[in-house]
């Protein structure tokens, strides 16, 4: 029976362990030559990806820079009108006050306060139509800082004027 086991022995069994090496080396040579395909195949599509996002950050970049100039025109342009339209209402305002003061002809005191209240508001209205926005805030900032008490007195009549103008208009609904 010993025969017989040799008999069943698979062709590939009976060949010499060195003729089996050649073998294993080419296979594993070409799962190496194939894993080194493979891995700059990788590679060469992670290039393609890195670069395809710095394109889409470039055009997205390129389009916020746009979007925020855009932006920064529109309120400049904006601040400008609003600008315009308080220095014409201040004038307006002024106006008033002159036409006020001169039907005071029996009160010189009142009439010349009157007249040097509008002759400052004629003066507002000329730096706002002749300034700049930035130079107008840089204006009020250093007024802030030289004058706190006056601002903070300011805001306080202001303060009180808003909040007796929103009880009459309550009054008025009910």
């Amino acid at each position: 029976m010993a025969n017989t086991s040799t008999a069943t022995k698979p062709a590939s069994a009976a060949k010499p362990a060195a003729s089996r090496k050649p073998k294993a080396a080419t296979g594993a040579s070409s799962a190496r030559s194939a894993a080194r395909d493979a891995a700059a195949k990788g590679s060469a599509a992670v290039d393609d990806v890195r670069q395809e996002m710095e394109g889409l950050i470039d055009r997205a970049s390129g389009e916020l820079d746009r979007i925020g100039e855009t932006a920064r025109t529109q309120g400049a342009s904006f601040a400008n009108a609003q600008k315009a339209r308080s220095a014409e209402t201040i004038g307006r305002v002024a106006e008033n006050l002159r036409a006020y003061g001169d039907d005071l002809d029996d009160s010189p005191e009142i009439q010349s306060v009157i007249d040097g209240a509008a002759e400052r508001l004629d003066e507002i209205a000329g730096q706002l139509r002749s300034k700049s926005f930035g130079d107008l805030y840089r204006d009020v900032e250093d007024f802030a800082r030289e004058q706190p008490l006056t601002v903070a007195a300011g805001a306080l009549l202001l303060g009180f004027a808003a909040a007796r103008l929103l009880q009459n208009s309550d009054s008025r609904r009910t």
